[in-house]
């Protein structure tokens, strides 16, 4: 075991004993370090919260698919360097990853452009899905936030239609999750 992308090896073993042919045996060692994972591709448009089929594969460092991998893969969405919620977060040869290949639905809750699936293997090495979008919804258009008061743990907030009502905003360093309660 090391942490180089070596690709995989030819061996060769050969075994003498007096009294026999000699034995000659070539094989085989995969290289068991993900150098790149490449996603299958990821149609145009998206929607928020609605599941979509995504497939993607671990490779060596020449490329070659691998069967014999063994691990978790990390997944994750980002819009503009930040963090999109989804699920799932994980996939593992344990419940879903076969021979080195997965596919299954995946879930972005979120609106933008630009927006990509990042996939992490346990040595770090990540790979990116080709962007998609998310458009937001056609209620969104024209919402705008126009006022906003501090009234001591209340947080009252004016829209461009909606005023005078007041939210309790839940302190949370989480930015991926914020509660808002009316």
């Amino acid at each position: 075991e090391d942490v180089l992308f070596d690709g995989n090896t030819a061996v060769t073993i050969t075994a003498t004993a007096s009294g026999f042919s000699p034995g000659v045996r070539t094989f085989t060692v995969y290289d068991n370090d993900v150098h790149h994972i490449v996603f299958g591709a990821i149609g145009t448009n998206q929607t928020s919260g609605v599941p979509f089929r995504l497939s993607f594969t671990v490779r060596d460092v020449n490329d070659s698919l691998m069967h014999f991998f063994r691990g978790a893969i990390a997944l994750g969405a980002v819009h503009e360097g930040v963090a999109l919620p989804m699920s799932p977060t994980s996939v593992s040869t344990s419940n879903s990853i076969v021979r080195g290949s997965w596919s299954g639905n995946v879930t972005v809750n979120g609106w933008g452009t630009n927006i990509q699936l990042v996939a992490t293997a346990p040595s770090g090495m990540t790979g990116l899905s080709n962007p998609f979008d998310i458009p937001a919804p056609a209620w969104l258009t024209g919402f705008r936030i126009t006022g906003i008061e501090l009234l001591g743990p209340d947080v009252r907030l004016s829209f461009n239609s909606i005023t005078g009502r007041t939210y309790q905003v839940e302190v949370s360093t989480n930015l991926s999750s914020p509660a808002w309660y009316p």
